[in-house]
């Protein structure tokens, strides 16, 4: 968030710069309100609760295009962790819904860089599947720090 209390997005260059200046110290990082997608309730699940273990409160999940578009326009997170195949759908649209909210978000995907993003979305950064929890949790803290920043 901005001086002024506007969030704004940064694109995947600047992240990147981010992550690989980022300052490893052992302080702690302070928690997220966060959003899950995920159809794999598995996944899902682990996920939050690895996230609420290292003290992040995991606001709502989402298994579906329609419940996550549901769940992005009736909470207010600070970050969001999307799957981007939901059981045949892509979750372009709930990106594209949390990018005009200018919500901070990323993509973990099975697809690697194979999958090609639209235009509006080739630069929102991505994880791997499986995304180790130290990968995510440093995407997390990146992404809100650099929200924070601008």
């Amino acid at each position: 968030m901005n001086r002024d209390g506007r969030t704004q997005r940064t694109n995947g260059r600047e992240l990147r710069e981010t992550l690989i200046t980022q300052n490893n110290s052992d302080s702690a990082a302070p928690s997220r309100h966060v959003i899950i997608v995920d159809d794999n309730f598995a996944v899902a699940d682990g996920l939050r609760r690895s996230l609420e273990d290292h003290g992040h409160c995991v606001i709502g999940m989402a298994a579906s295009v329609r419940s996550a578009k549901a769940l992005v326009s009736r909470t207010s997170c600070e970050v969001a962790v999307l799957d981007i195949d939901l059981k045949g759908e892509t979750v372009i649209e709930v990106a594209r819904l949390l990018a005009k909210a200018d919500t901070p978000f990323f993509f973990v995907t099975g697809f690697g860089e194979s999958l090609v993003l639209p235009p509006d979305l080739s630069d929102a950064p991505r994880l791997e599947k499986p995304a180790r929890i130290e990968d995510v949790l440093r995407m997390i803290d990146t992404l809100c720090a650099v929200d924070q920043t601008h």
